[in-house]
């Protein structure tokens, strides 16, 4: 028995109208390299119904880490305030897809900073090292019997479905080397065979595990209202005319502006323009 280290929850169940990846980006024959790891640290998810959650998040960060070339730290507190924010926590069951939905939703959190994430697709368990190969770490799930999981962490590898089913657990794919991938648990750094939260999954047994995943996003950028960033046409001007307190946007002036609509598409009423120019004479000229 190994009810101490026993995963919980993460019995995915797949929305039926979710995409495969190929209709979303774009699938081209490449030659794939003899190895491809993608690192991030491995959180401690308490042994509690957490790990869709912390796969998610794991999957975010590194892609993040990618983009901005440095470690991103700071995530938020642990426990069940970070699967509240998520939403991913449901009478139901913690699905990998809710946590999925959420992490779009709500962005990638660190302590200071919100990442933005664009959307998820599924794809198929043949195609994973494509996709890691192409820098794309996998969420995914697989059920959890009273011998895999104990390989897993004992042995080092998760091997198929034998013994009997126990429950479900989710964890991302991070990389792949000869005939096995790798995964990250969420048990943190010294979890495992090789102390790193990490375990291996042989490639026979991919077939085995539930839905996988991969999380796409677009380059991040400053918002200077929530409808126009810095890359947003006249946004130069559009921000010379907040910081100069011309035009505050529309939305209560107690939300930050990159909460605001600034609704740049919208004409102007003679009231709007009246008012513009007001403010513009007693900032100039009326002093």
């Amino acid at each position: 028995m190994f009810d101490d280290t026993r995963p919980y929850g993460a019995l995915d169940r797949p929305d039926p109208r979710d995409y495969w990846a190929s209709h979303i980006l774009g699938v081209e024959e490449i030659e794939l390299p003899d190895k491809v790891k993608m690192w991030t640290k491995a959180d401690d998810q308490d042994n509690s119904v957490k790990c869709t959650c912390y796969s998610s998040y794991h999957v975010a960060q590194i892609l993040n880490e990618i983009e901005h070339r440095k470690e991103i730290d700071g995530l938020p507190d642990k426990g069940w305030e970070l699967q509240k924010k998520l939403g991913t926590y449901s009478s139901k069951g913690d699905y990998v897809q809710t946590a999925l939905n959420s992490i779009v939703r709500n962005g990638f959190h660190s302590t200071d900073k919100i990442f933005k994430i664009e959307g998820y697709a599924r794809i198929q368990a043949n195609d994973v090292k494509y996709w890691l190969a192409q820098g794309y770490p996998v969420v995914t799930s697989a059920p959890v019997t009273k011998t895999n999981f104990k390989k897993a962490k004992y042995e080092g590898t998760w091997s198929g479905l034998d013994g009997d089913r126990v429950t479900g657990h989710a964890f991302a794919l991070i990389g792949y080397e000869d005939d096995y991938v790798w995964a990250l648990n969420s048990y943190g750094d010294n979890w495992g065979y090789f102390h790193d939260g990490t375990f291996k999954i042989l490639l026979k047994d991919l077939t085995q595990l539930g839905s996988c995943y991969i999380i796409y996003d677009t380059k991040d950028v400053e918002y200077i209202f929530r409808d126009v960033t810095t890359e947003s046409p006249f946004a130069k001007e559009i921000k010379w005319g907040l910081e100069n307190e011309l035009m505050k946007g529309y939305d209560s002036e107690n939300l930050p502006p990159e909460d605001r609509f600034f609704k740049p598409e919208n004409p102007l009423t003679r009231a709007e323009f009246i008012a513009v120019l007001n403010r513009f004479y007693n900032k100039y000229f009326n002093q």
